[in-house]
């Protein structure tokens, strides 16, 4: 298997997506539940699959001037829902992408002698975390774009 460096990764934010700025890392986690349905004759337990949850947690040098960043902020005074999309890859077609919504459920600022500003966040997911793969942009489907366009004309008559 492939591996990827982390500095190809990207953070958008908003409902149209914009980089989010000074991103030091990101994770992104889901989980589970399940439902015991376990009868007291039996040796082993049974379980059904219960509900999903995801959360995503970011740290980033603090900077007042990224209008990301500031959104971030007001969203998680305001309770506002949040849209995010993670590009562990980067951008490029066919490569991973994680988007959902969320709402900011901590933002926290530290700084500490001989160090930058940080900040942390969480984002608690509302609905489901989706995994789809990039389309193609544009500039990289020229020669796509020719048969797209010969698949039409044929569509046109």
């Amino acid at each position: 298997m492939a591996k990827t460096a982390s500095k190809l990764a990207e953070v958008l934010i908003g409902e149209t997506p914009t980089e989010l700025g000074e991103v030091r890392s990101f994770s992104i986690s889901t989980s589970r539940n399940t439902i015991d349905v376990s009868q007291l004759s039996t040796e082993w337990k049974e379980y059904l699959v219960g509900q999903g949850q995801w959360t995503c947690n970011l740290e980033l040098w603090y900077d007042p001037a990224d209008t990301e960043q500031e959104d971030l902020a007001t969203k998680a005074r305001s309770g506002d829902k949040v849209s995010i999309v993670i590009r562990p890859q980067g951008t490029g077609a066919s490569n991973p992408e994680f988007s959902g919504d969320g709402v900011v459920t901590s933002w926290d600022i530290a700084g500490a002698t001989e160090d930058a500003i940080g900040l942390s966040l969480s984002i608690q997911g509302t609905g489901a975390l989706t995994q789809s793969a990039q389309a193609a942009s544009g500039g990289e489907g020229g020669a796509s774009g020719g048969e797209g366009g010969a698949s039409g004309g044929e569509g046109g008559d």
